[in-house]
């Protein structure tokens, strides 16, 4: 998912308006970027207790096992027994349902043909330090610098995520990436 980073640091993002995904197998071809990132950073793997400080930050994108969720529905999907990274998912949030704790993340695939509405329910604080699918093996998530990306209009999705997606509280015994009141910035990465 670094390549996928690096390659958004020098090209910068556009819009889906612009540049739709059209689910055929292509090369990218750069446009007029909306927005651009300097870095990114990689929040320590195989830790869902710092993925967790991240994602009551900002979302965070994760690598996962994709083929294991394909005809997935709804509920609080589990399973650990995967092996492989193949494609990606944006954790946006988290929550506990019955006392399941779970992340919320974003997927790729569609908001009405696949999942909760474009979105999937994954346990958290499995007894595997990968995670549900493989998702704490890579988490990355932009650094941004304002110089470079106009003032953001505000945008309502087409199809709210389902709720809860705001984090919840979380305890301070493990510091957010780059939070430390040190001032080294360890995960940090700029080409």
């Amino acid at each position: 998912m670094d390549v996928a980073f690096d390659y958004v640091v020098k090209n910068g993002l556009t819009t889906e308006d612009q540049y739709p995904n059209t689910a055929d197998n292509g090369s990218c071809t750069p446009k007029t970027a909306a927005v651009k990132t300097d870095g990114y950073v990689a929040v320590p793997e195989n830790n869902e207790k710092q993925l967790q400080h991240a994602v009551a930050l900002q979302p965070v994108l994760v690598g996962v096992d994709g083929t294991s969720i394909m005809l997935y529905k709804e509920g609080i999907y589990d399973n650990t027994t995967t092996s492989v990274v193949n494609h990606a998912l944006l954790i946006v949030g988290y929550g506990t349902e019955n006392g399941v704790d779970y992340w919320v993340a974003k997927n790729s695939w569609g908001s009405t043909s696949w999942g909760e509405q474009g979105y999937i329910r994954l346990k958290r604080n499995v007894d595997k330090p990968e995670g549900t699918i493989m998702l704490a093996t890579e988490p990355l998530y932009p650094t941004m610098n304002s110089r470079h990306n106009p003032d953001p209009s505000p945008v309502s999705p087409s199809v709210p995520p389902p709720a809860p997606v705001k984090p919840s509280p979380i305890s301070s015994e493990v510091p957010p990436p780059g939070l430390s009141g040190s001032s080294k910035k360890p995960w940090t990465f700029s080409p």
